[in-house]
Protein backbone atom coordinates (compact mmCIF):
# COMPACT_ATOMS: atom_id res chain seq x y z
CA UNK A 1 0.00 0.00 0.00
CA UNK A 2 2.56 2.34 0.45
CA UNK A 3 3.66 2.11 -2.95
CA UNK A 4 0.63 4.24 -3.61
CA UNK A 5 -0.69 6.21 -0.87
CA UNK A 6 1.11 8.42 1.41
CA UNK A 7 -1.13 8.95 4.12
CA UNK A 8 -3.91 7.48 5.61
CA UNK A 9 -7.36 10.01 5.52
CA UNK A 10 -9.69 9.34 8.76
CA UNK A 11 -12.87 10.93 8.49
CA UNK A 12 -14.06 13.13 11.54
CA UNK A 13 -15.29 10.37 14.26
CA UNK A 14 -18.93 11.39 16.38
CA UNK A 15 -17.48 12.97 19.87
CA UNK A 16 -15.38 15.22 17.93
CA UNK A 17 -18.69 15.86 15.67
CA UNK A 18 -19.73 16.32 19.42
CA UNK A 19 -16.86 18.71 20.93
CA UNK A 20 -17.60 21.02 17.21
CA UNK A 21 -21.32 21.22 18.24
CA UNK A 22 -22.42 19.80 14.77
CA UNK A 23 -23.96 16.80 16.51
CA UNK A 24 -25.74 16.74 20.15
CA UNK A 25 -24.93 14.79 23.11
CA UNK A 26 -27.23 11.56 23.64
CA UNK A 27 -27.98 10.02 26.93
CA UNK A 28 -29.29 6.63 26.19
CA UNK A 29 -32.24 4.11 28.18
CA UNK A 30 -32.93 0.77 28.15
CA UNK A 31 -35.86 -0.80 29.79
CA UNK A 32 -35.14 -4.30 31.20
CA UNK A 33 -37.73 -6.13 29.75
CA UNK A 34 -37.10 -6.10 26.52
CA UNK A 35 -37.08 -9.02 23.40
CA UNK A 36 -34.09 -11.17 23.63
CA UNK A 37 -32.20 -10.75 20.68
CA UNK A 38 -31.52 -15.15 21.51
CA UNK A 39 -35.26 -15.64 19.65
CA UNK A 40 -34.67 -13.68 16.61
CA UNK A 41 -33.99 -15.56 13.52
CA UNK A 42 -31.83 -13.71 11.38
CA UNK A 43 -32.33 -13.63 7.51
CA UNK A 44 -29.21 -12.13 5.36
CA UNK A 45 -27.28 -9.76 7.13
CA UNK A 46 -29.48 -8.92 9.83
CA UNK A 47 -32.67 -10.14 11.80
CA UNK A 48 -35.85 -11.31 9.89
CA UNK A 49 -38.34 -7.96 9.93
CA UNK A 50 -41.34 -10.39 10.11
CA UNK A 51 -40.34 -13.00 13.07
CA UNK A 52 -39.04 -9.64 14.48
CA UNK A 53 -42.53 -8.04 14.69
CA UNK A 54 -44.32 -10.81 15.92
CA UNK A 55 -41.79 -10.88 18.81
CA UNK A 56 -42.10 -7.08 19.37
CA UNK A 57 -45.67 -7.00 18.65
CA UNK A 58 -46.71 -9.21 22.01
CA UNK A 59 -48.63 -6.66 24.45
CA UNK A 60 -46.21 -6.95 27.06
CA UNK A 61 -43.37 -5.07 24.95
CA UNK A 62 -45.92 -2.56 23.27
CA UNK A 63 -47.11 -1.28 26.56
CA UNK A 64 -42.97 -1.31 27.35
CA UNK A 65 -42.72 0.95 24.89
CA UNK A 66 -45.32 3.62 25.85
CA UNK A 67 -44.23 3.17 29.11
CA UNK A 68 -40.37 3.75 28.60
CA UNK A 69 -41.72 6.95 27.06
CA UNK A 70 -43.09 8.03 29.87
CA UNK A 71 -40.77 7.29 31.87
CA UNK A 72 -37.86 8.58 29.96
CA UNK A 73 -39.30 11.09 27.18
CA UNK A 74 -42.73 12.34 28.17
CA UNK A 75 -43.74 15.39 26.05
CA UNK A 76 -41.09 15.34 23.53
CA UNK A 77 -41.26 15.68 20.18
CA UNK A 78 -40.83 11.52 19.22
CA UNK A 79 -39.44 9.41 16.51
CA UNK A 80 -39.81 5.88 16.91
CA UNK A 81 -38.29 2.90 14.47
CA UNK A 82 -40.56 -0.46 14.65
CA UNK A 83 -40.31 -3.57 12.97
CA UNK A 84 -43.08 -4.18 10.15
CA UNK A 85 -46.23 -2.02 9.11
CA UNK A 86 -48.56 -4.11 11.54
CA UNK A 87 -45.80 -3.74 14.10
CA UNK A 88 -45.77 0.31 14.08
CA UNK A 89 -49.80 0.66 13.66
CA UNK A 90 -50.15 -1.36 17.05
CA UNK A 91 -47.54 0.81 18.57
CA UNK A 92 -49.24 4.23 17.25
CA UNK A 93 -52.49 2.65 18.70
CA UNK A 94 -51.28 1.79 22.22
CA UNK A 95 -49.83 5.79 22.23
CA UNK A 96 -53.33 7.12 21.02
CA UNK A 97 -54.80 5.21 23.77
CA UNK A 98 -52.68 6.44 26.32
CA UNK A 99 -53.87 10.01 25.41
CA UNK A 100 -50.41 11.02 22.89
CA UNK A 101 -50.46 12.56 19.70
CA UNK A 102 -48.97 9.82 17.58
CA UNK A 103 -48.92 8.89 13.91
CA UNK A 104 -47.73 6.52 12.08
CA UNK A 105 -45.80 6.42 8.79
CA UNK A 106 -44.82 3.47 6.00
CA UNK A 107 -43.88 3.22 2.38
CA UNK A 108 -47.35 1.95 1.50
CA UNK A 109 -49.01 5.65 1.98
CA UNK A 110 -49.41 8.11 -0.84
CA UNK A 111 -47.07 11.07 -1.08
CA UNK A 112 -49.76 13.24 -0.19
CA UNK A 113 -50.52 11.62 3.12
CA UNK A 114 -46.83 11.24 3.58
CA UNK A 115 -46.24 14.92 3.18
CA UNK A 116 -49.45 15.82 5.59
CA UNK A 117 -47.83 13.57 7.95
CA UNK A 118 -44.47 15.08 7.84
CA UNK A 119 -46.06 18.51 7.68
CA UNK A 120 -47.80 17.39 10.94
CA UNK A 121 -44.79 16.18 12.88
CA UNK A 122 -42.75 19.48 11.84
CA UNK A 123 -45.05 21.32 13.23
CA UNK A 124 -46.27 19.68 16.52
CA UNK A 125 -43.90 19.72 19.54
CA UNK A 126 -45.22 16.80 21.38
CA UNK A 127 -45.40 14.56 18.22
CA UNK A 128 -44.43 11.18 18.45
CA UNK A 129 -44.28 9.74 14.75
CA UNK A 130 -44.12 5.91 14.63
CA UNK A 131 -42.27 4.95 11.45
CA UNK A 132 -40.64 1.25 9.61
CA UNK A 133 -37.82 1.94 7.41
CA UNK A 134 -39.11 5.50 5.80
CA UNK A 135 -37.15 7.88 8.06
CA UNK A 136 -33.68 5.98 8.45
CA UNK A 137 -31.37 8.50 6.56
CA UNK A 138 -31.64 11.41 4.78
CA UNK A 139 -34.62 12.73 6.63
CA UNK A 140 -33.47 16.31 8.97
CA UNK A 141 -35.59 17.89 11.18
CA UNK A 142 -33.91 18.92 14.12
CA UNK A 143 -36.11 19.91 16.72
CA UNK A 144 -36.36 15.75 17.72
CA UNK A 145 -35.95 15.05 21.00
CA UNK A 146 -36.03 11.62 21.55
CA UNK A 147 -35.65 8.28 19.23
CA UNK A 148 -36.78 5.23 20.40
CA UNK A 149 -35.30 2.14 18.23
CA UNK A 150 -37.93 -0.51 18.67
CA UNK A 151 -36.54 -3.39 16.93
CA UNK A 152 -32.94 -5.27 16.90
CA UNK A 153 -30.47 -4.38 14.75
CA UNK A 154 -27.07 -6.24 13.78
CA UNK A 155 -25.81 -3.24 11.33
CA UNK A 156 -24.15 -0.15 13.49
CA UNK A 157 -24.47 1.64 10.07
CA UNK A 158 -28.62 1.23 10.66
CA UNK A 159 -28.30 2.17 14.72
CA UNK A 160 -25.91 5.02 14.13
CA UNK A 161 -28.16 6.34 11.02
CA UNK A 162 -31.95 5.75 13.14
CA UNK A 163 -30.59 7.36 16.59
CA UNK A 164 -28.83 10.29 14.70
CA UNK A 165 -32.03 11.36 13.48
CA UNK A 166 -32.88 13.04 17.00
CA UNK A 167 -29.03 14.12 17.24
CA UNK A 168 -29.30 17.35 14.81
CA UNK A 169 -28.73 20.73 17.65
CA UNK A 170 -30.75 23.83 18.03
CA UNK A 171 -30.54 26.31 20.21
CA UNK A 172 -33.11 24.57 22.15
CA UNK A 173 -31.66 21.27 22.34
CA UNK A 174 -27.77 20.20 23.22
CA UNK A 175 -28.57 16.77 24.11
CA UNK A 176 -31.21 13.76 23.16
CA UNK A 177 -32.88 11.02 24.21
CA UNK A 178 -32.39 6.88 22.80
CA UNK A 179 -34.46 4.45 24.39
CA UNK A 180 -33.27 1.32 23.32
CA UNK A 181 -35.96 -1.64 23.32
Amino acid sequence: MKEYYEDIVCGIDIPDLIKSGSLCQNITFAPKDVVSRAVLSVKGNDFDDGLMGEAFSQPRYINNTVQAYEKWAKGTKTIIFNCTIEHSIQVNNAFKLAGYNARHLDSTMSTTERTNILNWYKHTPDAILNNVGILTAGFDEPSIETCIFNKATKSMTLWLQCSGRASRPTDQKNAFTIIDM
